[in-house]
């Protein structure tokens, strides 16, 4: 059994936000795993640009799948930029469609897929912080204006056995 005392801070999330959900994984090295992308409590959002920020001595960027929360009578336009030199990957989602989505309230926008390579006992943190290193993040309306971002919750995930 592995304790940390202290280990989780659970906060109110303030809409508009952006969630890597689910928010705490166990998981064990060498394991394959995924994080859906959500935005919570938009409206009017025809695109999002996500900064993912992830410690790459500790887990590999795999791939990324499009959500249907852009989703009209197109998939949405998934353009996926990883860096991981900088510890970076980035998610530019667009519908890019006449049919503009029905895009309010929730939802995922976009599925990231990780291979864990750590050791057993291992707190990796993933995060959505421009402060963190990233180059903030993004969501554009339907006139291509910024809708504000009051919030950015990462994930947390123990590497287990």
């Amino acid at each position: 059994t592995y304790t940390v005392p202290a280990y989780i801070t659970v906060e109110d999330v303030q809409t508009p936000a952006f969630v890597l959900d689910p928010k705490y994984l166990e998981v064990s090295s060498g394991s394959s795993f995924s994080l859906d992308v959500k935005v919570v409590g938009v409206t009017g959002m025809a695109a999002a640009q996500v900064v993912i920020i992830y410690d790459n001595s500790l887990m590999t960027y795999d791939s990324v799948t499009a959500g249907d929360f852009l989703k009209g009578d197109t998939d949405p336009l998934i353009v996926t930029t990883s860096n991981p030199g900088v510890n970076r990957l980035i998610i530019y989602t667009s519908s890019l469609s006449s049919d503009l989505p029905s895009n309010d309230g929730d939802g995922v926008i976009a599925t990231v897929n990780f291979t864990l390579n750590g050791s057993v006992d291992t707190l990796v943190d993933i995060n959505l912080d421009p402060s963190a290193g990233g180059t903030g993040s993004l969501m554009l309306d339907v006139d291509g204006g910024d809708i504000t971002v009051n919030d950015a919750v990462g994930a947390y995930i123990l590497i287990s056995e």
